[in-house]
């Protein structure tokens, strides 16, 4: 672990010394937790002028997400202290996770699929 660093990083078993490892972990974790949809980024940053939306924009679930959002800013750089090769396992499983997921995503997308057909209520039969 004290020889197999690269770049700028040439301990694994130390901090490293730049904070780019850090920096690159919680640019990882923003982009998960950032919605895909601009409806869904308008409702998580209040970006929406209506009072009604498609999506619910107030509630415990935006609240949350939001607080995910931001701890996942700030919690790589309170952990800044921890070996380089945490942060090269981290950023480079999320980065994999990320590319898997876009593949996926790509060549095998889910079906649009539409919301059931409601069915009309019968009157009781008198």
């Amino acid at each position: 672990m004290t020889t197999g660093g690269i770049l700028w990083f040439p301990d694994l078993s130390a901090p490293d010394p730049y904070g780019l490892l850090p920096m690159a972990m919680a640019g990882l974790l923003c982009y998960t937790w950032i919605p895909k949809t601009a409806a869904g980024r308008a409702a998580m940053f209040n970006l929406s002028n209506k009072e009604s939306s498609s999506l619910e924009t107030s509630g415990w679930r935006w609240r949350l997400r939001r607080s995910a959002f931001v701890a996942s800013l700030l919690l790589p750089m309170a952990a800044m202290n921890l070996p380089s090769g945490m942060f090269v396992y981290w950023v480079s499983s999320a980065t994999f996770g990320h590319i898997n997921a876009a593949l996926v995503e790509r060549y095998m997308p889910l079906d649009k699929h539409q919301a059931p057909a409601q069915q009309k209520e019968v009157p009781p039969k008198v």
